[in-house]
């Protein structure tokens, strides 16, 4: 949907961003990439199916059909282990936002 409308000669980028509720750089990006790949109809991106668009944008992403939306990819490094961060938060006495900070160091 992103992508058709930002193929579509009407709108422009914060129209876009507004009425999707995202941020205007992540419509820049999204239209930078689009031109990347060589996309400038809304029909050649319509045609294909959700994975197919998420295999070309982000070819290396571990994005799986066998993932289910609502379950955690555990082969994902990126995602925290929020079972261990909820009992450190406990044992520890410490903030959400404490350990959200803790995370985030370790992170990057």
């Amino acid at each position: 949907m992103i992508c058709s409308k930002l193929l579509s000669p009407i709108p422009g980028v914060r129209k876009t961003a507004r009425h999707l509720g995202l941020s205007t750089n992540t419509i820049i990006s999204i239209r930078a990439k689009m031109t990347a790949l060589g996309y400038s109809k809304p029909e050649e991106l319509t045609a294909l199916s959700d994975d197919e668009i998420i295999s070309r944008f982000y070819p290396n992403s571990c994005h799986s059909s066998v993932v289910k939306p609502n379950e955690v990819d555990k082969n994902n490094k990126y995602v925290p282990d929020f079972l261990y961060l909820a009992k450190d938060m406990l044992e520890r006495k410490k903030t959400v936002g404490e350990i959200y900070e803790e995370y985030r160091e370790l992170a990057f």
